[in-house]
Order: C-alpha cells, then structure tokens, then sequence
C-alpha cells in the first residue's frame, strides 16, 4: 500500500533533528556513566606514555588490538568517550532501517528502541562499561557500516572517486572490525562470505568489488588477530586462562558444550524473547491463509505460550535467567527460546515474499552462528551475545516492517505517535536513571578522595545500586587512586544500602 507524502520518509531536515536528538541522548547517558570494573585499570594505562599504551595493548594476551588500544584512547577524557559512544550508537540507529529499506515513519523509533530497550545488564556492560563498548560494539558497528557501503556501491556507478572512496572504506573497515573480540572476527569472516555468495549470484554482480575486499580485509585482519598473542606473548598476562577451550576431552568438550548451551540459551531468552516472540507471531499472522485452521490454532498457541512464557519471567525477575538458580530455570528458557525460534522458521517457509523470507531467515542464521564460537570457551558473559542480539532485532524490525504494509494510513498515523511517545518516555527515565548514577558516582569519588587526604588505611566505598551499572570487583578501584594513596590501602566495597547506614553522613 503507498503511503501517503505526510507518512513517507521523515524529511532531511527532521531526520537531522532526529539523529541529533538520539546522539544528545546518547552523549548525556555516557557522560553520565561512572568507571567500573577494569575501566580503572586501563584509565591508570591511558598516563602512560604512547608507546607504552601499544606495548600494553600488544601484550596483554589477546589479538584485541583496537580493543584494548581503543579503551585506554576513550578513557583518557570522559567527554571524547561519550561523544564516542553516541556516534556509535545513533549511527545504529540510524543504519538498521537504512540496510532493511525501511521507510516508514516510525522505522527511526523502532529502530531506537530495539538498540536500547534492552536488558539493563547487557546495556551495562555493552554501553555503560567502557571497556566492554569498546571491545563488543565497534566491532558490529562497522560490520554494518560496511554493509551499508555495498549496498550503496551500485547506486556510485560513473563515479570513479566515489567507488573508489567506498572500496577502500570497506577493506580498511574489515581490516579493523577484525581486532576487536575474538567471536566478532569469525563472525565478520562469514558475513563476508556470505555477502560475496550472495552478490556473485546476482546476475548483475554489482557490488562484488568491494565484498571481495571485505572479504579478503576480515581474512587479514583474522590472521592477525591470532597471531598477534603468540608473537608478542609475556608470561602472567591479563587472559592467562580467560576463554579457556575445553578440549582436553571429548567428553569434557561435549559437557562444556552442553553447559554453555543452556546459558547461551537463557542469555539469548532474557535478551531476546520479546522480538523472538514477536516474529514468530507477526509471521504465524501473515502466513495464516496458507495453512489449515488447526495448524494456525498449535502455531498461535505455541507463540502465545511463549510470550506468556516472557512475562512471566519477567514479573519473576531476571535472576533466574543469569543467576546460578535451579536447572529447572534454565531448561525452561532452553524450551521457549527454541520453541519460539522454531514457530519463526515454520511460519517464515509459508511466506509468498521468497526475498523477505530470505533475509529474515539469513539473519536468524547470523544470531545463531553467532552464538555457536561460544559453546566451547569460558566464561560467557551477557556482553558476548551482541551480535546476535543486532542480528534478531533487525529479523524483528524486517518482518514488523513488512506486516505494516497492510496497515491503514490511520494505523500507520497512530503506530508512528504510539511508537514515538515510547522512545521518548524511555529516553525520559534513562536521563533520570543517568543522572542519578552519575550523581552517585561523583558523591563517592568525592569521598574517596576524602578519605585519601584523612590518611585512611581502609577506605569502604560503596556499589551504585544500579543495574545499568557494570560494577563486579573493587580491586581495580584501588590501582586507580594508588596515584594518590600507599599502595597497602585497602579498598573495599559494599552494597549501598550497607554503606549508606554506616557512612551517609560523611559524604559532603
């Protein structure tokens, strides 16, 4: 159905006054953000001369290069780390609905809530943590980017500066979203490939050039990624033993499999259950009229029992996701997720649109694939599933945007100010939630260094009740204000409420 001028693309001119809305919102939320976990450790590093900085991040056990370089470069000013972040994540924003040709009005909002409506402990450790952003997000940010550049490269034809602009982009982009996280790097890997298929079977091959160099920049820059721990190994480095590989065994490969297979899945449930569900049902419903009545009654049931099944996790907290509660917990997400998944695929094989149906399946594929490089290693934190959390959420919105082709042009009218009023009030309560956190981070950063002055021996700090707030371990806390106190000074933390009763009165 063609919409009508008033619910087209938001003009330039709005869209302009949109990104810079969701970049402001952004910025103020990061700018807000405290240190946490090992944040302190690498703000220690970031003093350090430049050449230092590289060695550290060279030896520090990983082929992270840009992740660990990048952390120490965005911790040395709160203001460029913020202003970071927001580029960062307004360009999401805006680059989903750009790769799934989403036009419609309310695309911008959707596409704001689904990067950040989502579980306050990923948000914690993907946003709020420095190092965690640094290391799990560039890495999909660029991803998409360069997918954006190849689907543009045909529409550059006749343009010999602009294709070669966009060739070079890409291969250097591919090059550098290698040096992140060790997952991401596979992941890139065979998202190029799969581009590269994709568009060699296109009988006008546009775009081959530049897949080709994303492509061969991923190869590279892959090979460097593992090589760069052996080459420049030191011995007692930070990672001795983190993503340790359980392959001593084949059975003690098959029961890490195992194990992590129920986390991965609880992960993905807690995350992820709300678009998933959504999908399935959205997709049961445009397919209806290509099955039987009684196959439509148990897909509808199944996609009604899962998103029951989310709400009431929901209402009984998230610790039974993420926590180490009764196996009963976790087998039960392990159910519904694959449930939901598989009422998705059913319904996703009855669609008439063969290329929607592609896609939706491809990226489906993608957050699965994702998923699989962490069957084997250790530990698995929530930070770990951001790829397939991008990848679910961009099914979702592809398969929401298609089922609003039906809609009536009120419909659209009343979704657009529905979906619109909700970003706004969630953008509304996480300034408020912000703000907050930063006030608190800024009353005991005040105190500590009160402390400091006194000449305190032992100096009791306390945790930022908050879940947006990535805070595990005191250690690093004490190496950050070493600057300033003896290195016997003991630092330790406390749950606020414990704090609060017995030092309240001495924050001024």
């Amino acid at each position: 159905m063609k919409l009508l001028p008033n619910f087209a693309t938001p003009s330039p001119r709005k869209r302009i006054c949109i990104f810079l809305s969701i970049f402001l919102f952004f910025f103020l939320i990061s700018l807000c953000a405290p240190y946490s976990y090992d944040d302190y450790e690498f703000a220690v590093v970031s003093m350090l001369p430049m050449d230092e900085i590289l060695n550290f991040s060279l030896t520090y056990g990983n082929g992270r290069l840009l992740g660990n370089w990048g952390v120490i470069v965005l911790l040395k000013s709160p203001i460029f780390a913020a202003l970071a972040k927001a580029s960062v994540f307004s360009g999401m924003v805006f680059l989903i609905p750009g790769i799934l040709g989403m036009h419609k009005p309310f695309a911008l909002f959707v596409s704001f809530l689904l990067v950040t409506g989502i579980d306050s402990d990923l948000f914690a450790q993907a946003v709020t943590w420095t190092s965690g952003f640094q290391n799990y997000v560039p890495p999909v940010f660029l991803m998409l980017v360069m997918i954006y550049l190849i689907q543009k490269y045909p529409s550059a034809s006749g343009y010999f500066g602009k294709k070669l602009l966009i060739c070079v982009s890409v291969f250097l982009l591919a090059l550098a979203g290698q040096l992140y996280v060790e997952p991401s790097s596979l992941i890139n890997l065979a998202v190029a490939i799969v581009l590269l298929v994709k568009i060699w079977h296109d009988p006008k091959h546009q775009g081959q050039l530049p897949a080709l160099l994303f492509l061969l920049g991923a190869g590279i820059g892959l090979l460097l990624m593992f090589w760069i721990p052996g080459a420049f190994h030191i011995e007692g480095n930070h990672t001795d033993g983190y993503r340790t590989l359980y392959l001593d065994s084949f059975r003690s490969l098959l029961f890490c499999c195992a194990r992590n297979f129920l986390k991965v899945t609880n992960h993905f449930f807690g995350l992820l259950g709300l678009p998933v569900c959504g999908g399935a049902a959205i997709t049961v419903h445009m397919t209806r009229h290509r099955r039987s009545e009684m196959r439509n009654r148990i897909l509808y049931s199944l996609s009604f029992f899962c998103g029951g099944s989310m709400g009431l996790f929901a209402l009984m907290g998230f610790d039974g996701w993420y926590g180490e509660t009764s196996i009963v917990y976790h087998i039960f997400a392990m159910v519904v997720v694959l449930t939901a998944l598989a009422v998705w695929v059913i319904a996703l094989f009855r669609l008439e649109d063969t290329l929607l149906r592609d896609r939706t399946l491809l990226l489906l594929c993608g957050g699965i694939f994702s998923l699989l490089p962490l069957l084997i290693v250790t530990p698995i934190h929530i930070r770990t599933v951001y790829h397939a959390q991008i990848f679910t959420v961009m099914a979702f919105a592809l398969c929401l945007n298609r089922f609003s082709d039906n809609w009536k042009q009120s419909a659209v009218k009343w979704v657009t100010v529905i979906t619109k009023g909700i970003a706004l009030l969630l953008a509304i309560a996480m300034l408020f939630t912000f703000f907050s956190i930063g006030s608190m981070a800024q009353a005991r950063h005040r105190y500590v260094l009160q402390q400091l002055d006194a000449g305190a021996e032992q100096i009791d700090f306390f945790r930022i009740p908050s879940a947006y707030v990535h805070e595990q371990t005191d250690p690093n806390m004490g190496l950050y204000y070493y600057r300033s106190a003896p290195n016997d000074t003991l630092f330790h933390i406390q749950p606020y409420d414990i704090w609060t009763n017995n030092y309240l009165d001495d924050i001024q």
